[in-house]
């Protein structure tokens, strides 16, 4: 067995040990490597896997297109207001003169 076999065998006999509802044996590390074998691989090679992560990358995107002109929208009409309430103040004090 290679070191990291080894590591893992010794690192599920400690956690069997603090479980007593698990008992180890070689069925549960052999189990216990191939669900992680076939968790990792199919996750890395699934096509529906890709084109989903495509099409959250593109909404991603549409989104940050979204809030940035929505930005741009709001600094605009922070602009307006501010110049409308300068003119408001001039009004105001030229009246009161």
């Amino acid at each position: 067995m290679s070191n990291n076999l080894k590591r893992m065998e010794k690192d599920l006999r400690a956690l069997a040990k603090r479980c007593k509802d698990i008992k180890y044996t070689r069925a549960l590390l052999l189990s216990f490597l191939l669900m992680g074998m076939l968790t990792f691989s199919e996750g890395l090679t699934s096509p529906e896997v890709k084109s989903t992560e495509n099409a959250i990358s593109q909404t991603r995107k549409e989104l940050n297109a979204s809030i940035k002109d929505l930005h741009t929208s709001f600094k605009q009409a922070k602009r307006e207001n501010n110049r409308l309430l300068k003119n408001a103040n001039l009004e105001l004090i030229q009246l009161m003169e």
